[in-house]
């Protein structure tokens, strides 16, 4: 089951970056890519010394916090673009 959640939660922190990657640069960009990437590094532990469920818990609702913020920013940036230069 760990490899089950590992691969998952690898996989979300990797689509979590390239969402990133594809916004404009910026210091939340940054400080959400460093989390990220914080996170990627996390799950490596895991291969060492598995996590418990109170840690797992955790670690979702930091993935989830990313993804509710990457995608705030990707709405900003759409709002952006199609706002019509004056």
């Amino acid at each position: 089951m760990l490899h089950a959640q590992f691969a998952i939660a690898r996989e979300t922190t990797e689509v979590i970056l390239q969402r990133l990657q594809a916004l404009p640069p910026s210091d939340r960009t940054k400080v959400l890519g460093a989390c990220a990437r914080d996170c990627a590094q996390e799950t490596e532990h895991w291969t060492l010394a598995p996590p418990t469920q109170k840690d797992l818990a955790g670690f979702a609702k930091r993935l989830f916090v990313l993804h509710v913020e990457v995608t705030k920013l990707e709405r900003g940036a759409t709002l952006g673009q199609s706002t019509p230069a004056l």
